[in-house]
């Protein structure tokens, strides 16, 4: 059976604010903003956990003045676990299904920014609709010497 055909069994267990900040000093009504994106993937091969992480920042003149981090930590069913397992001791997760943890993943950092921000300036800062099968370029493979994974 093919892992795009197989019933993939997950849960969402815990979202942890990793950093959150506005930083007044850099922020100036008007000027031009960037928002600067980073994604990071990490698995504990003991509890079967597949964790996302997501940092966004503004910045104005390559100075953050709002930062948002957030991980996310997806509980894997063993025999889901075991689809992605082979033999030489690599876990791959393809991109198909790091794509859908990641839409979660964000969804819960737009709802954290807005929550954080509520009733301040910085609540219009919104986080734009991302391409997610863009920001994946392709399955992510770990090992048992290495649980962590970038893009």
């Amino acid at each position: 059976m093919k892992k795009e055909e197989a019933k993939i069994s997950f849960a969402l267990i815990k979202i942890v604010t990793e950093q959150f900040a506005i930083l007044n000093e850099y922020f100036k009504e008007g000027n031009e903003t960037n928002l600067n994106t980073k994604l990071s993937f990490g698995i504990d091969e003991a509890t079967k956990t597949l964790l996302v992480s997501a940092l966004v920042r503004f910045e104005q003149n390559n100075n953050p003045f709002l930062v948002l981090e957030i991980s996310c930590y997806f509980l894997i069913k063993p025999e889901t676990w075991t689809l992605f397992t082979e033999e030489n001791k690599k876990t791959i997760f393809p991109k198909f299904f790091l794509e859908h943890l990641l839409v979660v993943t964000i969804g819960a950092l737009r709802g954290i920014l807005h929550a954080k921000t509520e009733n301040t300036a910085f609540n219009t800062f919104i986080l734009p609709m991302l391409a997610v099968n863009k920001l994946i370029t392709g399955d992510i493979n770990f090992t048992l010497s290495s649980s962590n994974g970038e893009q």
